[in-house]
């Protein structure tokens, strides 16, 4: 399994990683809310945007050239959460879940936003998402609050922050 930065090229694998996993994993939204939320946060221009920002840790996983893995991460929050970082994102192709891919990716950003000086990552995840919530519970991320997710549409969904503090 190779883990690189992600780059321009990589964006349209990005989409195609993400989509099939909301596929799997959020039938709880409709189908509207799905695609206005996916083009919001995965559209092109987005994406493009994310890997060029200061702020952000942009990754992909790769297994025999093809990349089935993706995970971002900004070090730009709130600023009173000295020493936290978020990730936004952290998505695996489904015929690669429960290979490692994930648990490699998330290694590879705690590594990352140590290595800037953040000790923290929070990980805000959808309530209803139970894989995603599975996830970072087995690795080691504990639940801390809820909040209100816009979905774009008018609508809401309710979210679980989970918070990890890592040593450097």
């Amino acid at each position: 399994m190779d883990i690189r930065p992600a780059t321009v090229d990589d964006v349209d694998d990005i989409r195609r990683i993400v989509r099939s996993a909301w596929d799997d994993t959020y039938g709880f939204l409709s189908e509207r809310e799905q695609e206005v939320a996916f083009e919001e946060w995965y559209g092109s221009d987005r994406l493009e945007a994310q890997l060029n920002a200061d702020d952000a840790i942009v990754l992909v996983s790769a297994a025999d050239s093809e990349l089935v893995g993706f995970a971002y991460a900004t070090t730009d929050i709130d600023p009173e959460r000295v020493g936290e970082s978020e990730i936004r994102s952290i998505y695996v192709a489904p015929d690669e879940w429960r290979a490692g891919v994930g648990s490699d990716l998330l290694t590879a950003i705690e590594d990352r936003v140590s290595d800037r000086g953040f000790t923290q990552l929070s990980a805000p995840i959808f309530a209803e998402n139970e894989p995603g919530r599975a996830f970072f519970e087995a690795n080691g991320f504990e639940r801390i609050e809820e909040r209100v997710v816009d979905l774009f549409t008018g609508g809401t969904c309710d979210a679980i922050v989970y918070y990890h503090q890592f040593s450097k």
